[in-house]
């Protein structure tokens, strides 16, 4: 039941590691001094970007609102703290699996020490009759 859960968390980890780093690696990486673009096009102040979904619904956006989102630093922030959870998460699927292994008994060496050698007999008068 906990091998599960620990694969669970590992695979989720992993995911969460993966999201995080771009995340935060796009924001980094983000010039947050270019002008905005609208359909290929530089924007100026004052312009408004329409914006027509597959739906048919339109959406305005003004330069200025163009502007603050690109300067957006959310991911900045967040990147490394989802990256820390992913990276969490795949540490805590490590520790469920030791405890397992050490409850079922399935932690074996890949090199087993040698049996020990039989223990020679008694001598006769140290033997219970």
């Amino acid at each position: 039941m906990l091998g599960g859960l620990a694969d669970m968390l590992r695979y989720g980890g992993i995911v969460l590691v993966i999201i995080g780093g771009a995340m935060f690696t796009i924001t980094l990486f983000r010039d947050p001094t270019t002008e905005p673009m609208c359909n290929d096009q530089v924007m100026k102040p004052g312009d408004v970007c329409t914006i027509i979904s597959r739906g048919g619904s339109t959406e305005h956006e003004t330069y200025t609102e163009r502007k603050e989102h690109q300067q957006d630093r959310r991911g900045f922030y967040l990147g490394p703290i989802v990256l820390a959870a992913g990276a969490g998460s795949i540490f805590g699927a490590a520790r469920i699996d030791r405890v397992v292994d050490r409850r079922t008994g399935a932690c074996q060496t890949a090199n087993p020490p040698p049996p020990l050698p039989p223990h020679p007999p008694l001598p006769p008068e140290l033997r219970h009759s």
